[in-house]
């Protein structure tokens, strides 16, 4: 089994946990940390059930956001929960593929 790593030095101030239903057996921590000379949004998948070497803690999967970001991010997120056409897997109209 390999080292836990030590991540006390971002000082990490825990917002909340979401059990993430379409990642069974994580949650997706949202907190802030030290990073890039300020204090930053962490979002972070956290294993709860050990994969199949036995990790549990954090993956290496996350997205770290500034302020700002974090303001667009919060503009986006209302937007998508307004927009009940946007949860409808059957509405087509204004569709646009990711590539």
């Amino acid at each position: 089994m390999t080292k836990k790593t030590d991540w006390g030095h971002l000082e990490s101030r825990l917002i909340g946990k979401i059990e993430a239903r379409c990642h069974m057996g994580m949650e997706l921590h949202t907190m802030t940390s030290k990073g890039f000379n300020t204090r930053i949004l962490n979002i972070r998948l956290f294993r709860v059930v050990p994969n199949f070497s036995g990790h549990t803690g954090y993956t290496k999967q996350g997205v770290m956001l500034t302020k700002d970001e974090v303001r667009d991010l919060h503009s986006y997120l209302t937007e998508a929960l307004a927009n009940d056409s946007l949860w409808d897997d059957q509405e087509t109209s204004g569709v646009v593929p990711i590539e």
